[in-house]
């Protein structure tokens, strides 16, 4: 199952939980087979999918969140 995770460049810097919760919302609508999930931490937010490669869950996230590093 292909995971990225979503970070700041210092602790506790990462995505708000809201939006986070609101970034997987909006990929599960725009893609309904993908089944992502969301775990999040103030420094980290990992994403996990069943169904698009690492690199095409990587492109989603990067462009909801391109003031983070996503990994």
């Amino acid at each position: 199952m292909p995971t990225v995770s979503v970070y700041g460049n210092k602790p506790d810097t990462g995505p708000g939980m809201l939006a986070a919760r609101a970034v997987c919302d909006d990929l599960n609508l725009a893609h309904p087979t993908w089944g992502v999930q969301v775990v999040w931490t103030r420094d980290n937010t990992q994403y996990t999918t069943a169904v698009p490669t690492r690199a095409i869950l990587v492109a989603a996230v990067s462009a909801e969140f391109p003031q983070y590093n996503v990994a």
